[in-house]
């Protein structure tokens, strides 16, 4: 056990929360025959689909004769070092209805649209509120470095299909064939590694600040913290041909809101879901695989049973075939989700005496309010999200919004009823633990076309239109078993 994987433990203490699928990986010894190998997967809430880009090494920006280049395109190498997973579309207004609950876009009426009109800081939201309900930490924005060596695809010229502008109406909507609107994702063809709409549609947003690139050859680049502009890339549907090439660089302020920005998500790969190539093809055999999960299962009942291990006990039992850091800081954070510390021997007997309590992160009278974004009313032992959706949303797009919620890892939120708002009105001190936006929040009884509501500033009732999409909002609540 090295000091660095403590250090990155100790980084990740009560943050990060482990998928329901991931914690039965380590429980079973991680399960590396089934859980490697794969080329996609699908995100369960979005219903996205996500295809895997190898690791390698690429030329980044363009050539001196590329036609139409622009001056901030130096051609330099870039090795990416590790595999990850790109979405395969840009995020849809359904996908982002679907976690958020509102809709920003300018362009709708279909939901496989892509969602425009977002700000780098509302991708941010997004991100965070979607980590939060699968429980992970995987997804995010590509780098700019990510996306074009994503884009390319392998090629090497000015888009990913060839140097002829004339063949992008195939692979692109722009601005000779949009008709000056946007158009579902997915409809033209792909690049060579299964992404669609890499060339048009919608600008994309990425994680890095615009800057001028390196001269030199660089490993996993990422921008300084220098300047506040965030880089979008890709080219757009009203937008001329070359402005979709595969080096084209442009950005804008991170609030931002526009109808030709976008954007796709990235994932995270691990040990559990890819084998990188570097790795020996040795086949893991069922009975190596039985032997690596008694001893974890071992070690995580030593951990139940005296609330801690000590890095003495890890590195007694842990298998022998558990050696990367990786495979290490994943059964460190299995086991920090759980609130059994990992200490030194001669900690013990302090442990023992100030063991924190599982998972708070505070107490305001009533309410307890986890790590995992959820607060939990002791008086009704209601469990609610700690904050609203953030946007106008309707009725309907909000009883969904609670139903697709998975705060905490649980997948039975739904809508609040009006007395059960009230009571958590009643309390007085909601507002320590609760972040609740708007005007009003939608509760789960209707009346014909309208649909019950609740105003937090002064304890009122009332009744909207279904449709009403202004100023309500969404808090899902859950019985707490």
């Amino acid at each position: 056990m090295t000091e660095e994987t403590r250090n990155r433990a100790l980084i990740v203490r009560g943050r990060y929360d482990l998928t329901v699928p991931e914690r039965a990986l380590i429980e079973r010894g991680l399960l590396l025959a089934d859980s490697l190998g794969k080329k996609e997967y699908a995100c369960p809430i979005l219903n996205a689909r996500f295809v895997l880009m190898p690791a390698g090494t690429f030329m980044m920006g363009s050539p001196e004769n590329e036609p139409d280049r622009c001056v901030d395109e130096t051609l330099h190498q870039v090795t990416i070092s590790k595999p990850f997973y790109m979405q395969t579309t840009e995020v849809t207004q359904g996908q982002w209805k679907k976690v958020m609950g509102g809709n920003p876009s300018c362009f709708k009426g279909d939901d496989n649209l892509p969602v425009e009109q977002v700000s780098w800081d509302d991708v941010q939201d997004f991100i965070e509120r979607l980590n939060r309900q699968e429980g992970t930490v995987k997804y995010r924005l590509p780098t700019e470095a990510e996306w074009e060596y994503a884009c390319r695809a392998g090629s090497t010229t000015a888009y990913c299909f060839g140097d002829d502008s004339g063949g992008l109406g195939e692979y692109a909507w722009y601005g000779d064939n949009s008709e000056d609107v946007t158009h579902p994702v997915g409809q033209k063809k792909p690049n060579a590694w299964g992404l669609y709409d890499m060339h048009g549609n919608v600008w994309e947003w990425v994680n890095d600040r615009y800057e001028d690139y390196s001269s030199g050859s660089v490993t996993d680049p990422e921008s300084s913290s220098k300047g506040s502009d965030r880089v979008i890339r890709g080219g757009g549907w009203r937008y001329y041909a070359w402005s979709c090439r595969s080096a084209v660089r442009y950005n804008g302020p991170p609030d931002v809101r526009v109808n030709v920005l976008g954007f796709r998500l990235l994932s995270l790969s691990s040990h559990r879901e890819i084998k990188s190539e570097v790795v020996t093809n040795e086949q893991v055999t069922s009975e190596k695989l039985k032997i690596t999960s008694e001893k974890l299962k071992k070690l995580i009942r030593l951990g139940e049973e005296k609330g801690f291990i000590t890095y003495d006990d890890l590195n007694d039992m842990l298998p022998s075939d558990v050696v990367s850091s990786d495979q290490i800081d994943d059964i460190i954070m299995f086991f920090i989700k759980k609130n059994i510390d990992i200490i030194d021997p001669d900690e013990r007997e302090t442990l023992i005496v100030n063991k924190p309590t599982t998972g708070e992160t505070s107490r305001d009278r009533d309410f307890i309010a986890y790590n995992n974004g959820t607060v939990l009313d002791t008086r009704t032992n209601l469990m609610w999200a700690g904050e609203d959706n953030k946007f106008g949303i309707n009725w309907a797009d909000a009883e969904s919004y609670c139903k697709n919620y998975r705060g905490g890892g649980y997948s039975d939120w739904r809508m609040p009823t009006l007395d059960e708002l009230e009571e958590l009105y009643k309390s007085e001190n909601y507002e320590n633990v609760i972040q609740i936006t708007g005007w009003f929040v939608w509760a789960s009884e209707t009346r014909g076309s309208d649909a019950a509501s609740f105003y937090f500033y002064d304890g009122s009732r009332d009744w909207y239109h279904q449709s009403n999409d202004s100023n309500g909002r969404a808090l899902p609540v859950r019985s707490a078993k």
